[in-house]
């Protein structure tokens, strides 16, 4: 069953974290990206992020973006 707002092409596999990449000003834009973790932790622009809630929130420039795979 899809949540309200959410697309078919949303939905993930089981295991997968929803990451949301989010620059804080002055656009305050956001970015959704899908990772497995491994160990309890993801791997996001060069850091290594502890999963503790779904979504997780990474505060990242946007220059960062271009660098960081969907």
């Amino acid at each position: 069953m899809l949540k309200d707002g959410e697309c078919p092409g949303c939905r993930r596999e089981p295991g997968f974290v929803k990451i949301i990449l989010f620059e804080d000003a002055p656009l305050e834009r956001e970015r959704i990206i899908w990772r497995k973790p491994h160990n309890g932790e993801v791997f996001v622009a060069g850091k290594r992020h502890k999963v503790v809630t779904e979504p997780l929130v990474v505060g990242l420039p946007t220059s960062r973006w271009i660098r960081t795979r969907a």
